[in-house]
């Protein structure tokens, strides 16, 4: 079973307010509209791709403004098995929003050593959870530090 929890804040490229020429009013008044308005059309664009790819076991939620917050992207998904779109949405808010920065929890308990079909090497991760990391235009997979392993931290007799 996979379940995946998540939040990313999507954004696009803010690397113009690292421009050393550029003087704190131009920042405010031309940068600000200017990533505003490529921020919205990022927006409407992550609607549709998830309208149209999103999966009957993805859950989401847009927050395109939250008081001082702005693109807030909340999901939850739960499959039998890893088929799921996250990974797909991920990837597709890392490269076209590469200003955007997230976590999203994920277990899958038949993600174990030697299951061909995951192709992920030698490793077990079907008693943790594994952290995916959108940041920089990038999607990471990290190790947790917080609730694994899941037995016995989560689930202190589950085999006991």
């Amino acid at each position: 079973m996979l379940n995946a929890t998540g939040w990313i804040i999507v954004r696009t490229s803010r690397e113009r307010y690292a421009d050393p020429e550029l003087t704190l009013d131009q920042m405010v008044d031309v940068l600000d509209d200017a990533v505003r308005i490529k921020d919205e059309a990022l927006w409407q664009q992550l609607r549709v791709w998830l309208d149209e790819n999103a999966d009957p076991g993805l859950k989401w939620q847009f927050a395109e403004q939250l008081n001082n917050m702005s693109g807030l992207l909340q999901f939850a998904a739960s499959r039998n098995h890893r088929a799921s779109c996250i990974w797909d949405m991920m990837r597709w808010i890392a490269v076209n929003g590469s200003g955007s920065y997230g976590v999203v929890y994920v277990h899958d308990d038949e993600d174990t050593k030697g299951n061909s079909h995951y192709r992920r090497g030698d490793n077990d991760f079907s008693n943790c959870f594994r952290v995916w990391r959108i940041l920089n235009g990038k999607v990471e997979e990290l190790d947790d530090p917080f609730l694994s392993p899941i037995v016995p931290l989560i689930n202190p007799n589950e085999y006991a």
